[in-house]
């Protein structure tokens, strides 16, 4: 993933497919940690990372996430109880192209 171009697309994505506050500053915290990983396709995080990488409570993280994976910007699976949930990234460049 290139960082900058997948920015100006989300961006242009958000202009037809807009977002809530909370699904914005959600996106861009995995977003960064997406990059710190080195743009693995798949990564782990918990929760709580994620809710202080984003400035987000519980409540708002869990539905800022149901957001982003409805409206098609993640994709996360859950997994079994106690272990970290993986999410991926939906490249919006791509998205963009087709």
């Amino acid at each position: 993933m290139n960082y900058v171009k997948e920015i100006d697309a989300f961006y242009d994505q958000t202009e037809v497919n807009p977002l809530s506050h909370s699904a914005i500053a959600l996106w861009f915290a995995m977003m960064n940690l997406n990059a710190k990983t080195g743009w693995t396709e798949e990564f782990k995080v918990g929760g709580p990372a994620l809710c202080v990488k984003s400035g987000l409570g519980e409540t708002t993280f869990k539905r800022a996430r149901q957001e982003l994976k409805e409206k098609g910007y993640i994709i996360h699976k859950s997994g079994k109880p106690k272990e970290i949930p993986t999410y991926q990234m939906v490249s919006l460049q791509r998205k963009e192209v087709n």
